[in-house]
């Protein structure tokens, strides 16, 4: 049987990783106290401390930051114009010896 997933609201993630890092708190008891698995409160702490601003600390389903999207972006360029030298290349190669 699938176990559904637990979704949890921003603000009350942000306050489980602050009560580790200033709440004097260990990772291993807020865990225990709040009933959140202690890899995800591992997690959060990551991209809590990842994050520059504020804004989104933690984006959600699908929900990519600008950065992220960006780079998404420039890696499909990125691929696009390697399969394009390819062909190229290929190309090139085929008709140097048909011209021959």
């Amino acid at each position: 049987m699938a176990s559904k997933r637990t979704k949890y609201e921003e603000a009350f993630k942000i306050d489980l990783v602050e009560q580790v890092l200033t709440g004097g708190k260990t990772a291993a008891e807020v865990s225990i106290e709040s009933g959140v698995e202690i890899s995800s409160l591992y997690g959060w702490i990551r991209k809590y401390r990842k994050t520059t601003s504020t804004k989104q600390i933690f984006p959600g389903h699908g929900k990519l930051t600008s950065q992220e999207e960006e780079l998404r972006s420039l890696r499909r360029r990125v691929a696009q114009l390697e399969e394009e030298r390819t062909i190229l290349k290929k190309a090139t190669i085929f008709l140097a010896r048909e011209t021959k």
